[in-house]
């Protein structure tokens, strides 16, 4: 029941992903290194091994997730061997006991799976970033910098792989709630586009430095132009696009745009990147605020494309940490799970208005799951 407090067992659980179940589902989590893992009432910790886990699928049977190898290199004549960053080198699906169900990619040598990796809504495919890497021994460290950075998708049958082959310096990337177009973060001030994987068709969403339309936005609230702008997701209806827009002076703030451009709503500045989500089956975007150094005066605020004056989600007052870390909603948009810096994870009843309950956890939210 939403508000209700779940009994907490809590265990320890090193450096391994973790499921932990709660009487309104599963929220998944990415522990640390000699974590506490919370499960509920008499359920054991679910622990899934040592894989990157990203999402749960649309049905909240399976997960997404990833497996890490470190590579080596060798160095120019008579130097060292170079040992390389760590790669995600695998995409699997696991079920909720750890067991995996399919590999379905494995990358080059030279290459490494990124995140995000996304599920699409009808859970046939899944977006993921993909790197590749040079192994030029001048460089000094060969395999550490990535040479090109692509969006690709992967079907769950038949496996096959598509890339845009077109942008090679991708940042960032989210499905439409029909499941045909993903939006594309490139990285600087590269326009935001759109990309169908069946036709390989793109267009611009938002043009490079935000076009004059944002910037006029940001002249109103005494900010300075976009710089860059960041982390492109749909809203529920898939008539909105929310975007977190980085402008100097003024930080970065939360903005939720019509497809055509238009701002429609912006949200509070804050002095550096906002965690943006949709409220699932509701056009509402939550946002955090706060100060980064020192951290002070974070919350959590939404918005509408009707509303851009801010209503208040949770306030510094009701924290159970200084900072927030991650956000994910429960799959029926009643509640928000706000993860913070130092492990603990508060769900906030928001359609209810009733108690907010703190769970102990010391891992990072990823997602939540039915």
């Amino acid at each position: 029941m939403v508000g209700s407090h779940p009994r907490a067992n809590v265990g320890g659980i090193g450096g391994k992903t973790v499921v932990a179940g709660f009487d309104q589902g599963s929220l998944l989590l990415q522990a640390r290194q000699s974590a506490a893992v919370l499960v509920s009432g008499d359920q054991a910790p679910s622990t899934l091994g040592k894989f990157q886990a990203y999402a749960f699928s649309p049905d909240g049977t399976e997960i997404v997730a990833t497996t890490e190898s470190t590579r080596s290199y060798s160095g120019s004549p008579g130097s060292e061997t170079y040992v390389g960053s760590t790669y995600e080198d695998q995409l699997l699906l696991l079920d909720l006991t750890g067991t995996v169900r399919q590999v379905l990619l494995r990358a080059a040598s030279d290459e490494s799976l990124l995140g995000p990796i996304a599920w699409s809504p009808d859970g046939s495919q899944i977006a993921f970033r993909l790197a590749t890497f040079g192994r030029d021994v001048s460089r000094g460290s060969p395999g550490s910098t990535s040479e090109t950075d692509q969006a690709c998708v992967v079907t769950l049958q038949g496996k096959e792989k598509n890339c845009l082959s077109d942008l090679h310096s991708v940042n960032f990337l989210a499905w439409d709630p029909r499941g045909t177009e993903l939006a594309i973060q490139q990285t600087g001030d590269e326009p935001i586009v759109s990309w169908n994987p069946a036709t390989g068709g793109t267009r611009t969403l938002v043009p490079a430095g935000g076009g004059q339309e944002i910037n006029a936005a940001l002249h109103g609230m005494e900010l300075g132009d976009a710089v860059i702008i960041t982390n492109p997701l749909w809203s529920p209806s898939g008539r909105h696009l929310a975007v977190d827009i980085q402008s100097i002076p003024g930080g970065s703030v939360p903005a939720i745009l019509a497809l055509d451009g238009t701002v429609e709503a912006i949200g509070t500045p804050n002095d550096g990147p906002q965690i943006l989500a949709w409220q699932p089956g509701e056009d509402v975007l939550s946002y955090t605020v706060g100060k980064y150094f020192p951290a002070q005066g974070w919350g959590v605020e939404t918005i509408t494309p009707a509303q851009s004056k801010p209503s208040v989600v949770l306030s510094e007052e009701g924290l159970a940490d200084p900072r927030i870390s991650s956000m994910a909603w429960s799959p029926d948009g009643a509640t928000l799970a706000v993860g913070h810096a130092q492990g603990a994870i508060q769900l906030v009843p928001v359609r209810t208005g009733g108690e907010v309950t703190t769970l102990s956890a010391d891992g990072v939210l990823v997602g939540w799951g039915p």
